[in-house]
């Protein structure tokens, strides 16, 4: 079934909105400019009030509904968008339990558990605990969007295992067609285990851990995707 457009769902008035705030924006970016041509006082402010004239575009923006929530730091605009508002919303997770309630917990009586747990306790067992995990950010090389780290971490609470896996002995990781079919071995030298590679587009990451010891390899798969990028501007 085909997906909507989101563009296509705005409202009339939402799309007035963002066009009046744009010509809004861009009088005031032309005031400010015959004013510094004018060699008028008020250009004697810092430059940073010339960020005045792109308020009416984000006010726009919010009023239309094109951004939900805006937040400003350090790193930037961080907003959410309306469809991401319209995702299923779950309780969070629980913080972390005192080691008596966790050894409660531990030596009650065991019920059976639901078909979730198995699936979730049997990957667990099959990786070991083992994951690929990946952060990237813009790219410095031409034609590529963004540098990224993929890498191996065990499951170990917080803060995850990320290096000293004296039983794993390399990770080869393979990412399709578009890197010509080829094979990428990181040798484990106990440091972390993993490669950086650069990309235009999101890929699945395939990766084959291989032991010192007589346990068998096992696959793992990581989608590489830049969907946090989405939400910063």
């Amino acid at each position: 079934m085909a997906k909507k457009n989101p563009e296509a769902e705005k409202s009339p008035e939402s799309k007035l909105a963002l066009l009046g705030s744009c010509a809004l924006s861009a009088l005031l970016l032309a005031l400010f400019l015959w004013l510094q041509a004018t060699h008028s006082r008020v250009m004697e402010l810092k430059a940073q009030w010339l960020w005045i004239a792109v308020l009416p575009i984000v006010i726009g923006l919010v009023i239309g509904k094109y951004i939900w929530r805006l937040k400003v730091g350090p790193g930037g605009f961080l907003y959410e968008s309306p469809e991401m508002r319209q995702l299923p919303i779950v309780p969070g997770q629980k913080p972390p339990e005192s080691e008596e309630s966790s050894a409660k917990r531990e030596t009650s009586p065991a019920l059976s558990p639901p078909p979730w747990t198995d699936a979730r306790e049997s990957e667990h067992n099959r990786t070991r605990r083992l994951f690929l995990v990946h952060v990237y950010e813009p790219s410095t090389t031409a034609g590529q969007k963004y540098d990224i780290n993929i890498f191996l971490v065990r499951n170990t609470g917080f803060p995850n295992q990320r290096d000293g896996f004296s039983e794993v002995k390399s990770l080869e990781l393979y990412f399709g067609f578009t890197w010509n079919n080829a094979i990428f071995s990181a040798v484990n030298n106990g440091g972390p285990i993993g490669i950086r590679t650069s990309a235009w587009a999101p890929f699945l990451a395939t990766g084959r851990v291989t032991f010192n010891n007589d346990w068998p390899p096992i696959i793992l798969h990581r989608y590489i995707d830049f969907e946090m990028a989405q939400h910063k501007t």
